[in-house]
């Protein structure tokens, strides 16, 4: 069992803040948008059904903060650490944070006025870690991501999400590799984005999200159709994106590690935004909390599974392996079949949770 450090712990209070400048901002009324269709395609939704809403588990996010004044965090407990500029008070200055945040841990308090859709995170019961490593302009140097990494582990964490490696433009080497590998080791699930293709170019699955037992997610639309910004696995994984004149060590990538390891909704993701708004987003940034909100459902359920050791972690991402959802090119497919770009499959969380228990 590992030492539980707090941090300074806030609870999010309803308030009124001015729209601020985003792009692709969704306004209440704006009927046909929202993540209930990404709840149901990784099974979410029957979870919730079922009364499992992550409590009792802490998640942490590693990323530019959260603006606590949103409705959506209202009553959600939050442990805070700022290792960009210090602050004691929790924010985000640009947004991704916010975002990420949201698709884990989102109450629904809005609605839109047409369907009366409420927009709800996927594991709403949850607790959450947020560690600020990466500054308004969406950079963040390795020692300092690597920092956040040791910071959310020393705090408790249960699950880390790193939404890095695709929009953001750090460079992640050997101190986050080491430290990721160190949180593996003492039993806390790490979740990855694969990294998003900039552009036409095609890009491979970087670090962190390549080491060996962080789980790597891919995002998919509604139609279960791979996004074609989402990396792809080489089948010889190595760290990525790493510190310039640092080798980058390279291994063949063997079940249940194979790059990615499964793909989630990442495709105009509906989720909070700083300033009390909303915001579509696509990007492997939007899966990866899917996944690591998914994760927090069946630890509910079975904390058996939570601060054990790296046998546990890889364990549960073989199960994780074969209970996904064969979609695309791995369509009939066994079980253990992989896609570079579709990982194991779908992550279907009734599926995941039934093979554990």
């Amino acid at each position: 069992m590992r030492d539980r450090k707090p941090l300074v712990i806030l609870v999010a209070l309803a308030a009124t803040i001015p729209l601020a400048g985003c792009t692709d901002v969704v306004r209440a009324g704006s009927d046909g948008y929202g993540e209930v269709w990404a709840l149901d395609l990784i099974q979410a939704s029957t979870l919730h059904e079922r009364g499992l809403t992550g409590k009792g588990v802490k998640i942490a996010i590693i990323d530019t903060g959260i603006d606590l004044s949103h409705d959506e965090f209202k009553g959600v407990e939050v442990q805070w650490a700022d290792l960009v500029n210090g602050r004691t008070t929790a924010y985000d200055d640009n947004g991704h944070g916010t975002h990420v945040a949201g698709i884990i841990a989102a109450q629904g308090t809005w609605n839109t006025m047409l369907s009366g859709f409420k927009l709800k995170g996927v594991a709403p019961g949850a607790s959450l870690i947020v560690i600020k490593a990466i500054d308004a302009d969406g950079r963040g140097d390795e020692s300092r991501v690597a920092r956040g990494v040791t910071t959310a582990v020393n705090a408790g964490a249960d699950i880390i999400v790193l939404s890095l490696g695709g929009e953001s433009r750090a460079i992640f080497g050997t101190n986050t590799e080491g430290a990721v590998q160190n949180a593996i080791q003492k039993g806390v699930y790490v979740v990855a984005a694969a990294g998003n293709a900039q552009g036409t170019e095609s890009c491979t699955v970087s670090s962190p999200a390549s080491v060996e037992g962080v789980i790597a997610v891919g995002a998919v639309d509604r139609h279960e159709v791979i996004g074609s910004f989402s990396c792809r696995g080489s089948g010889k994984e190595g760290s990525g994106q790493v510190l310039p004149g640092i080798p980058s060590p390279v291994q063949n990538s063997r079940d249940p590690h194979k790059k990615p390891e499964v793909v989630a909704p990442g495709v105009e993701i509906v989720s909070a935004w700083m300033g009390g708004t909303y915001a579509a987003a696509s990007g492997t940034s939007q899966a990866a909390p899917m996944v690591g909100g998914l994760l927090a459902l069946v630890l509910e359920e079975k904390p058996s599974l939570t601060n054990r050791d790296q046998a546990t972690v890889f364990a549960l991402k073989e199960k994780l392996m074969v209970t996904s959802k064969k979609i695309g090119p791995l369509s009939g497919q066994p079980a253990t079949a992989h896609d570079a770009r579709y990982g194991y499959g779908l992550a279907q969380g009734v599926a995941l949770l039934e093979a554990v228990s």
